[in-house]
């Protein structure tokens, strides 16, 4: 997983990830669901075909840790 430059991201403002590993849909809905019950997070997207997970919301360092 790739964090985003800033350490901190403001809750209202969507940061990218880069997901490696991800092989299948139930990858995907794993590292989503994972992703969810970070603390502060209010949405993600994943996408398998891009290898990535859009957050809104967590500590990017938390988010990353749950992945």
């Amino acid at each position: 997983v790739t964090q985003p430059d800033s350490a901190s991201v403001p809750g209202d403002q969507p940061y990218q990830l880069a997901v490696e590993g991800m092989s299948c849909e139930h990858c995907a809905s794993a590292v989503e669901r994972a992703v969810r019950e970070v603390a502060g997070v209010t949405a993600v997207r994943v996408s398998l075909d891009q290898k990535l997970a859009e957050v809104v919301g967590g500590a990017p360092q938390q988010v990353v840790g749950a992945i």
